[in-house]
């Protein structure tokens, strides 16, 4: 089971302005190994969101709820293969909190299906994990509901090891039998700042420079709306 705990911060902004602002990032930054050698430096990210027919989830984050938790089935192509994690996480005031195990295409279809009594886990980690897992989706009568794509292009620093930054951009929200979808913020990018202690000094003037400001943002949040399986009411 992996886990970590970090902060994130977050920041929507124009694809135009994005642009300039990952020029200046990659004079301290690097792109990620995994993706030096891709197409625009990204991979693609799909995620199915867990929720129930009150869109508790939902307003928990519209309301602003300190400490919430939300899973999320994670793959990294359109397909689901082999490398498919069930996801739990967490969120208190601005600390982010991560816990995944992976999970086999079999068990993967048994959790869409509904049939999560019948997985068998041999790790003791990960039966503890998949029983809260159970508990919460159970008592909350919560699904997959939505599913959200998107590619994503990760940035780290071998100067500030604990100080990352990933740019999120072609965001799409579909229905969980993949017939419906929509284009989420065609004409913008969202930057994820994410670091366990400081923000170098160096992104700082970067704040400074281009004014930016902190935004609560959801992907999930964004593509329920967008989709219309759900509305702000505040």
């Amino acid at each position: 089971m992996q886990k970590f705990e970090r902060y994130e911060f977050k920041y929507v902004l124009p694809t135009w302005v994005m642009n300039e602002i990952e020029s200046e990032i990659m004079n301290f930054m690097e792109y990620d190994n995994f993706v030096k050698n891709k197409n625009n430096h990204s991979y693609f990210v799909r995620s199915i969101y867990f929720e129930n027919q009150q869109n508790d989830n939902f307003y928990e984050k519209i309301d602003g709820i300190k400490y919430r938790t939300k899973y999320r089935i994670r793959t990294y192509s359109k397909i689901f293969n082999d490398n498919i994690f069930l996801e739990k996480k967490s969120k208190d005031n601005d600390r982010v909190f991560k816990k995944r195990i992976k999970v086999s295409k079999s068990n993967f279809y048994k959790i869409m299906d509904n049939n999560i009594q019948n997985i068998k886990l041999k790790n003791l980690n990960e039966k503890s994990f998949f029983s809260d897992f159970i508990f919460k989706t159970t008592k909350k009568e919560e699904f997959p509901k939505i599913i959200i794509d998107y590619n994503r292009k990760p940035l780290v620093s071998d100067y500030d090891s604990f100080f990352r930054i990933s740019i999120d951009y072609n965001l799409i929200a579909r229905s969980k039998n993949l017939k419906q979808m929509t284009n989420c913020l065609p004409d913008y990018k969202i930057m994820e700042v994410k670091f366990f202690r400081r923000i170098p000094l160096w992104f700082l003037r970067i704040i400074q420079k281009y004014n930016l400001r902190r935004v609560s943002i959801s992907k999930f949040v964004v593509g329920m709306k967008f989709l219309r399986y759900a509305e702000d009411l505040s």
